[in-house]
């Protein structure tokens, strides 16, 4: 939670223990003046509330890719009144906590895949680095914005197949080379210097 956001929801209430991971908050008497389900919308991903004469109420916010709504619907329909069950703050806690672990490891496993995937292209470029210079100098003949991007995206992963075989002076040398051939073109300069493509 971004500074910005902290001083968003400190406003709400001068008497909550507030962090970046958490707002409590206990009332003897009034309400809270904020409103929750915007507060899970945007800052939190739970919401948990208990009174003692029994009342209870849980709010989650899951990816739709974890939860769709039309699956969330049937969840949160209320269980018959002729026989209700309340669920202890712990056994609601420890719900939020397993929503919370279940959304932790797709993030993990997606960010594997990312990383596998990567591997996968620059052992790709490894392979067919020649080429992948060739790529670079058509991509810059077409002296456009766009090419010019998709170059110096190029000459990054090629700067990292080379650090990788332990031939930096070799891309450092070509680097130098294509700097020196299109020194003219500064749009091109630029977008390398930013990227930290540069030569000693």
């Amino acid at each position: 939670m971004t500074k910005d956001e902290l001083k968003q929801v400190r406003a709400l209430s001068s008497r909550a223990r507030i962090s970046a991971t958490h707002f409590v908050n206990e009332y003897q008497y009034g309400n809270f003046r904020g409103n929750e389900r915007k507060l899970v919308e945007q800052l939190y991903d739970a919401h948990l509330y208990f009174a003692h004469w029994g009342s209870r109420r849980l709010m989650l916010r899951l990816p739709t890719t974890l939860l769709p709504a039309r699956s969330a619907a049937s969840h949160g329909t209320a269980e018959p009144p002729t026989a209700p069950r309340r669920r202890s703050a712990a056994e609601l806690l420890d719900a939020a906590h397993e929503v919370r672990s279940e959304h932790t490891r797709q993030q993990e496993q997606a960010r594997r895949a990312e990383q596998l995937a990567r591997e996968s292209r620059l052992d790709h470029l490894a392979e067919n680095a020649e080429q992948a210079w060739q790529d670079i100098a058509n991509l810059i003949g077409q002296k456009q914005p766009g090419p010019y991007d998709n170059a110096v995206t190029l000459l990054k992963d090629l700067r990292e197949v080379h650090d990788r075989t332990d031939t930096p002076e070799e891309f450092a040398r070509r680097l130098h080379d294509l700097r020196d051939q299109h020194r003219a073109k500064s749009s091109l300069m630029r977008r390398l210097t930013d990227a930290g493509l540069t030569t000693r």
